[in-house]
């Protein structure tokens, strides 16, 4: 009997690593998934975000935000092993001529008003809609998503 379990054990190990995996999107819409090599390991998101065309394609032009500084805040959307905070007050949100700076990210506010900017792994993805912003903030480790929202102070 012992001889048998050491014979079926390796295989369900493997099956059950080569079956282990993530799924999962820095903007909330549509997903990635991964194979994991390691269960407890998260792989980096995605250099871009599947299900959402790139700014500035296919729709029309829309008022570009006004220049200056903004606030708001960004509440979180998921709390795993409370490593997330729960809100998050935005501050020295900042935008000139269509340019976006904010804590490390920097990106251009395209045609459509959309915005994506990455510093490391973490990435703000939204739209500008006149002045305000609302969008989706996400990073690793923990891997905390946000519901964020600014406006000119």
């Amino acid at each position: 009997m012992r001889a048998s379990r050491r014979r079926i054990v390796p295989p369900l190990v493997a099956l059950c690593l080569a079956g282990c995996q993530y799924t999962g999107s820095p903007s909330g819409q549509g997903s990635t998934t991964s194979t994991l090599l390691n269960p407890f390991a998260i792989p980096p998101p995605p250099p871009g975000v599947t299900g959402l065309p790139p700014p500035g394609v296919g729709s029309a032009p829309t008022p570009r935000p006004t220049n200056g500084q903004y606030a708001g805040v960004a509440n979180a959307l998921n709390n795993p092993g409370a490593a997330c905070d729960h809100s998050v007050r935005i501050t020295d949100w900042a935008v000139r001529d269509g340019q976006v700076s904010w804590a490390g990210f920097h990106g251009t506010v395209a045609r459509d008003g959309g915005l994506r900017m990455q510093f490391g792994d973490a990435y703000v993805i939204g739209t500008y809609t006149g002045s305000h912003f609302s969008g989706r903030f996400w990073r690793p480790q923990p891997n905390c998503t946000y519901v964020l929202s600014v406006d000119p102070v």
